[in-house]
């Protein structure tokens, strides 16, 4: 077993040479004929010899050479077709037309070993030899079947050579679909995770840089808190890496009345987060995490009211409301990726914007945390509405079906 165990291996990490062996089968009759008209030795022996170097040769182009799917072919491909039909051509000198039979060996090849337009070419120029080569020994009606089958070899693995090529491509697309959401799901969770955080670090830092002279003891508090926040978003960057960081409601509401007050923004909370469904409670908190960032960063707020009623949760604060260069006016619909931003611009029209992805949300939304809140939506099955009532600020609304 232990001497085995390589060529074991080996031949493990060559399943790919599967389907091209099963057809050297239909080298045999090559042999037959071989040995049935030639009578002698030596020539039997030399008519196998190039029977057994065409199949080698056969096989070790699959060895050397990989499909090119993704590229051009390898240019030292010719010699291998070059090499296969010298071979043929000296299998002739034995076999007459029979040799012709090795043709669909190398337009089978072609499939698999050249781009697919390029085999098309080389399909057709070992068909159309095959013609002329009857037709200029006086056989080609007696032998016409060489030619169709070069024909119906060829067709058939270039049929199975698209389908590899096609479900190639499909799992290449979607792998670098997946990248790219697990990139997106990255950048969403840490910039919701530590936007929040940085936010209240630098608010700490502002407020003790206001103490330092009038009230020490209380600045060296704020730093002291300030130190465990910078840890906490150490903890929150490893937390996010590895998957583990999580957030729940009554966690962001209490971390909001820490950090809104020292802010100057006055809270409010009218409801319970006890009424949201447990399925929504994790995407919630962390949208609540993110819009009360934005109050805290952009807004410019002196009041910020986080409601919860049956079916919605919605966060209001009295600030600026969304700048002028952004659409002024974001909906998701739930669970289907979609979204349009409704806007009047410059207050004469109204734009629509549908059938959005992340992708193109982002565009419009310049950012991980207005992106963060709708994506968040649409993953869980909720609608998102952010837009500036009339009543001035910004008012950031979550809906999903009350159960």
């Amino acid at each position: 077993m232990t001497r085995l165990q390589p060529i074991i291996t080996w031949l493990g990490n060559h399943l790919d040479l599967a389907l091209p062996s099963i057809f050297l089968v239909f080298l045999a009759p090559q042999v037959s004929y071989i040995l049935e008209h030639q009578t002698n030795p030596v020539a039997q022996v030399a008519g196998i010899a190039l029977v057994v170097a065409f199949g080698a040769l056969y096989l070790w182009a699959f060895v050397l050479f990989a499909m090119p799917i993704f590229g051009p072919a390898d240019p030292r491909v010719w010699w291998v077709f070059a090499g296969l039909t010298a071979i043929s051509g000296l299998l002739a000198l034995f076999n007459g037309p029979l040799a012709l039979a090795t043709f669909p060996f190398q337009a089978a090849a072609a499939c698999y070993l050249l781009r697919l337009p390029m085999a098309l070419l080389v399909g057709a120029g070992y068909t159309a030899a095959s013609v002329a080569i009857l037709a200029l020994t006086g056989t080609l009606l007696d032998n016409l079947f060489f030619p169709i089958l070069i024909v119906g070899v060829f067709l058939g693995n270039f049929v199975l050579a698209s389908v590899f090529i096609f479900d190639a491509n499909a799992m290449r697309m979607s792998s670098e679909l997946a990248r790219t959401q697990e990139r997106d799901h990255l950048a969403r969770d840490v910039h919701d995770s530590l936007g929040h955080t940085l936010t209240v670090v630098a608010i700490k830092a502002e407020l003790a840089s206001r103490l330092i002279d009038t009230n020490p003891d209380q600045a060296r508090a704020e730093l002291a808190q300030l130190r465990d926040h910078i840890r906490d978003a150490l903890t929150d960057v490893r937390s996010v890496v590895t998957g583990l960081k999580t957030h729940d409601l009554p966690t962001q509401i209490d971390a909001l009345h820490c950090t809104m007050p020292e802010a100057d923004i006055s809270l409010t909370v009218v409801g319970s987060p006890d009424t949201v469904p447990t399925q929504h409670q994790h995407a919630l908190a962390w949208i609540l995490r993110e819009a009360g960032t934005n109050v805290l960063r952009h807004s410019g707020a002196t009041q910020c009211t986080v409601t919860f009623r049956d079916g919605a949760m919605t966060v209001h604060d009295n600030g600026d409301g969304i700048p002028d260069q952004l659409v002024p006016d974001y909906t998701t619909d739930p669970g289907n990726g979609n979204g349009n931003g409704n806007g009047n611009g410059n207050g004469n029209g109204q734009d629509q914007m549908h059938g959005q992805d992340h992708g193109q949300i982002r565009s419009q939304v310049h950012g991980h945390g207005l992106t963060g809140m709708l994506s968040r939506a649409q993953d869980n099955n909720m609608t998102a509405h952010i837009t500036t009532p009339p009543t001035g600020g910004t008012l950031v609304t979550i809906e999903w079906t009350a159960s």
